[in-house]
């Protein structure tokens, strides 16, 4: 029994690898998509652009029959959705520039929405789509003026559906497609601290303030490329052209994990 087991364990061990043939050999384990392949993104993709247009068109009627009731001239009608839409997708593509300079905001973070960029940008977003949302509620009574109180209500309730959706899906193909910024929970909690410190820190220098989490963070990202590598750890003068930076910075990010 126990030749048995040494003789053919590791071809037992073998036969349950993913990929490798069954006990029988006749046939191969299937692989499951994974949701990093570029195959599953490509198709959540084009499913949330789907849903994005399907959105954007049935808003931009809506706002086209309010242009008409505006009396803009023929070519102008498509400006009211055009102008009004877009901003929504515009809001979004900003944000994620902040939200990739700034990184995430910190939790347990007190500082007021009005007081961070990212909250600015997040408070315009939902502004357009506010506006879109009330343009689209006013077409739904426009259409439904002879039809009673409960179809107007009905048609208002579906109308706000539209913009809703863009903002979605917008929202959603951005985090699909657009990479977080590395951080760490050390520095989370170090902007805590910095948000939470009120006057003492806004008296310090911008620029102070500013290079030190810059630097933070290129250690960050330096010590993330060492620990995330798939075969053989990136040299450090890979690092420093990848990043801009010296050989030597790039020694001194890797080393502070340890320090």
């Amino acid at each position: 029994m126990s030749e048995f087991i040494s003789a053919g364990g590791g071809q037992l061990v073998a036969s349950f690898k993913p990929g490798s043939t069954t006990t029988s050999g006749s046939r191969k384990i299937s692989k499951q998509l994974s949701p990093q392949s570029p195959g599953f993104i490509a198709l959540t993709s084009a499913v949330t652009l789907l849903a994005m247009a399907a959105s954007f068109m049935l808003s931009f009627s809506a706002q086209v029959a309010i242009a008409e009731l505006m009396h803009l001239s023929s070519w102008k009608v498509w400006l009211l959705p055009a102008g009004v839409d877009s901003f929504i997708l515009t809001s979004a593509l900003a944000l994620v520039i902040i939200r990739d300079r700034e990184g995430m905001p910190a939790a347990g973070s007190r500082v007021p929405w009005f007081r961070s960029a990212q909250g600015r940008q997040w408070a315009l977003m939902w502004g357009w789509t506010l506006a879109s949302v009330g343009l689209n509620i006013w077409h739904g009574f426009a259409v439904s003026q002879d039809a009673g109180l409960p179809v107007q209500i009905g048609l208002a309730v579906v109308s706000t559906l539209f913009p809703l959706g863009v903002l979605t899906a917008t929202d959603g193909l951005l985090r699909i497609l657009v990479a977080e910024t590395t951080d760490s929970a050390e520095l989370a909690a170090a902007r805590t601290r910095l948000a939470n410190q009120g006057p003492a820190v806004a008296a310090q220098p911008m620029v102070s303030r500013a290079k030190s989490t810059t630097d933070r963070d290129l250690d960050l990202r330096i010590q993330a490329e060492f620990a995330l590598a798939d075969g053989p750890a990136p040299t450090l003068r890979a690092l420093a052209t990848k990043f801009g930076v010296s050989v030597e910075r790039v020694k001194a990010g890797r080393d502070s994990a340890t320090a």
